[in-house]
């Protein structure tokens, strides 16, 4: 571990372990301190790589275990768990936590499927999968978790809009993300991929290079699992903002919620420090200076704010702090990229 980073470290390694908690299920890990406060299904999958260099294995086990107890009869798993709705979470944190004993964790789990899109947590199923494969879970229902996930004709991924981490912007139809986590996730599994491979690289890195508009999450997917030219893919991603998920979109791609409290940009505007620390992660082979330099924006951004938080101002040291909003911080899933970064 380069000493230059122990202090990030440390306060990636204090952020994360700020966020286990005690519950009516073990202890578990929730997204974040405030509004984030939930057991999202999607942050903590992310984090699991995070929390397992924390030799936290136990943890990943049971909380994967409690995930999966919810599993819908139509192979549906939460997209979070609370004790509560997790709207009840937001509106509480937004009014200065009011409602602490009401939202303890001492209170049985309740799931929930359907966003405020009325849509799924699209990616949720095949994220779980993919963070089972890291700690071999004993005997997961493999093809039921799958079955909710039906190709079109053209053997692509519709996903509904609202629906995968990026849930302030429409993205709705095939993104090379999923199919990246897809095929990603398959492998592991030891199931067939050629036909997939096939699929994405006629989609995305053909002659007309579908791949540039993508999201830059998807770009650093690509880098590590092989697809599309590797030094085009680098060039691009230190072309965009460090930590900013997609390049500017339409104002009718983004949802009234979102820009009702501020975050017009919250997807395409603002930086996320996972996506930062895992910019640095992946780009470190290839280009090791730019790397650290996301990494010292990373750090002084947290010895700034104290903690990892989930949002910050572009090139800044500065969190998000908006009227309505303001940055989750310590933030679970950047904490725990930026372990995995530093590792």
């Amino acid at each position: 571990m380069p000493s230059r980073h122990n202090k990030l470290l440390e306060i990636a390694e204090r952020s994360l372990r700020a966020n286990i908690i005690p519950t009516a299920q073990g202890t578990l890990c929730v997204a974040g301190a405030h509004q984030f406060k939930t057991l999202w299904t999607r942050d903590f999958c992310y984090a699991v790589p995070g929390l397992l260099k924390l030799g936290q294995d136990d943890l990943v086990r049971r909380q994967l275990r409690v995930i999966l107890s919810f599993i819908r009869n139509d192979g549906l798993l939460p997209r979070g768990l609370d004790v509560t709705s997790p709207k009840v979470r937001v509106l509480n944190a937004v009014l200065g936590n009011p409602l602490k004993d009401f939202l303890a964790y001492s209170q049985p789990l309740r799931a929930e499927y359907i966003g405020e899109h009325r849509t799924p947590a699209y990616d949720s199923n095949i994220l779980w999968l993919w963070a089972a494969s890291l700690v071999d879970l004993e005997t997961p229902p493999v093809s039921k978790i799958l079955s909710v996930y039906v190709k079109n004709a053209d053997g692509l991924y519709d996903q509904p809009k609202y629906s995968d981490w990026m849930d302030s912007l429409k993205r709705k139809g095939p993104q090379l993300l999923f199919h990246l986590q897809m095929w990603r996730t398959l492998g592991a599994l030891g199931i067939e991929t050629d036909s997939l491979s096939r699929v994405i690289r006629t989609r995305w890195f053909s002659d007309d290079n579908r791949w540039l508009q993508e999201s830059t999450d998807a770009l650093l997917l690509a880098i590590e699992m092989g697809f599309g030219s590797r030094d085009a893919l680098v060039a691009e991603v230190k072309s965009r903002p460090i930590g900013v998920p997609m390049p500017t979109q339409a104002v009718s791609e983004v949802s009234l919620t979102a820009r009702a409290v501020g975050l017009r940009h919250y997807h395409d505007g603002f930086a996320w420090s996972w996506l930062a620390a895992e910019t640095a992660r992946v780009l470190m082979p290839y280009d090791a200076e730019y790397a650290e330099l996301v990494l010292r924006e990373l750090e002084m951004l947290s010895m700034n704010e104290g903690a990892v938080p989930e949002i910050y101002v572009p090139g800044t040291d500065r969190a998000v702090k908006l009227k309505f909003y303001r940055s989750e911080m310590p933030f679970s899933w950047g904490a725990a990229k930026v372990i995995e970064a530093l590792a």
